[in-house]
């Protein structure tokens, strides 16, 4: 039977083998061997019936004093159940556990709560100071100061202070800053120097920095911002992401500037010479690009980048390579001396593009030595003019194409039809050809074809 029975105040809740019906007792609401599945022993709950020790009968909470606990006659070990004086779970007991509330009838008075309260409150305060110092652990560096990051103070800074940061670190010259607010740094930092913002703030200051608010998403952002370069005003916008660090970085803040037409001369921007004239990497402001070739002078050699979108700005399509007067002056006097010397010349092969062949296309021979070339008023005044061009490949080599004139030719003696003849006059002469000079050579010379 599974029926049970709610036990009765004062009645033990276990019954010795042999009762009533020759059957081992049980106590109210346990079922004998074989009935359901008992839950296992937990510690610090006796009374829980195991396989080959009499179960106990179980106490309910309003059912008055829990009536006594012990071993049967025959339990485990084969002893019988002895109570000692003053010990639990005898008769009238109660077991581990279990009991009326403290301070009630025949109990120990209540202990006095308020030491557990302050142990639980101090215990929390010491929680709470340490979670305190792991904050401030964590927010310091090796060395124990409080880690900061540029522009933002110890705590993580804004998009519009990342811009504001950036900014203000080009107008105070600070590459080094200006590059750390940057999502990548240039692999060419030539210019990206101290120095060479010194001398962009020299010559067009940036100042008068206003960055105005911004909506942004989680991890991306623009951001608009106006300041004035020398005497010009620019707006521009400036669009950042958040990075794995949770900092707000530039996505873009230099711009490559290109000066294709000044291949093979050595420069120099604001002082500093450029790993790549073609692709120089440089940060807003204004620049003066020169050259230290001697004999050259580069001009609209100044620009200016507004913003790190302004491309237009890194287009070095307006300077011009020149030569300095000097220079200029060099050129046509060595291109002078160099035709007239020439002309000078009795010889078929006299250079300069006034060559003559041995046999003319009509059959008539000249003899070397005895050739007289002379310039008409108008070569030489087109000597006089020389414009010079500097070579798009290279410009340190520097002709004229500018047509030099012709050149009136005589021969002394010449052969015609096997007559010989003197004073020949040669018709359709060699004009003079282009000259070339390679300026930045130690010893410059004209060459000519």
């Amino acid at each position: 039977m599974n029926d049970q029975h709610p036990p009765q105040p004062g009645r033990p809740g276990f019954q010795a083998p042999g009762g009533p019906g020759g059957q081992p007792g049980y106590g109210p609401g346990q079922q004998p061997p074989g009935h359901g599945q008992p839950g296992p022993q937990q510690p610090g709950q006796p009374g829980q019936w195991q396989p080959g020790q009499a179960q106990p009968g179980q106490w309910q909470p309003g059912q008055g004093q829990q009536p006594g606990f012990g071993q049967a006659p025959g339990a485990a070990g084969g002893q019988p159940w002895q109570q000692r004086p003053g010990q639990p779970g005898g008769p009238g007991q109660q077991p581990p556990g279990y009991g009326p509330t403290p301070g009630g009838p025949g109990q120990p008075p209540r202990k006095n709560r308020t030491g557990l309260i302050i142990g639980i409150a101090a215990g929390a305060l010491v929680v709470v100071l340490l979670a305190t110092i792991g904050v401030v652990a964590a927010l310091r560096g090796g060395d124990g100061d409080v880690a900061t990051v540029p522009g933002g103070g110890d705590a993580e800074r804004t998009p519009e202070q990342t811009v504001q940061g950036y900014l203000q670190a080009i107008a105070e010259s600070r590459a080094t800053d200006a590059l750390s607010y940057l999502d990548r740094t240039p692999d060419d930092t030539s210019l990206l120097t101290d120095a060479v913002l010194q001398e962009s703030n020299a010559i067009a200051p940036l100042t008068g920095i206003t960055v105005t608010p911004v909506t942004a998403t989680d991890y991306s952002a623009e951001v608009s911002a106006s300041y004035t370069l020398g005497s010009d005003s620019v707006t521009a916008e400036y669009t950042l992401y958040r990075g794995r660090d949770e900092q707000w970085k530039l996505s873009r803040g230099t711009v490559t500037a290109g000066a294709f037409g000044l291949k093979g001369l050595d420069i120099t921007v604001n002082g500093a010479t450029p790993e790549n004239p073609e692709q120089m990497e440089v940060f807003p402001g204004s620049y003066q690009v020169s050259t230290t070739v001697e004999r050259f002078a580069l001009e609209n050699g100044e620009f200016t980048i507004t913003s790190p979108d302004d491309y237009e700005g890194g287009s070095l399509t307006d300077i011009e390579v020149v030569l300095d007067e000097e220079s200029a002056e060099l050129f046509t006097r060595l291109v002078t001396e160099a035709a007239e010397k020439c002309v000078a010349s009795d010889e078929l092969e006299a250079g300069c593009g006034l060559d003559l062949p041995a046999t003319l296309e009509d059959g008539t021979k000249l003899e070397d030595g005895t050739i007289e070339r002379s310039m008409p008023p108008d070569t030489k005044a087109n000597l006089k003019s020389l414009q010079y061009e500097l070579s798009s490949q290279n410009p340190t080599l520097v002709s004229t194409y500018d047509y030099l004139g012709s050149v009136d030719v005589t021969a002394g003696e010449c052969e015609v039809d096997g007559r010989r003849m003197r004073d020949c006059q040669i018709l359709f002469a060699p004009s003079f050809g282009t000259p070339t000079v390679d300026m930045a050579a130690e010893d410059p010379t004209v060459e000519w074809s």
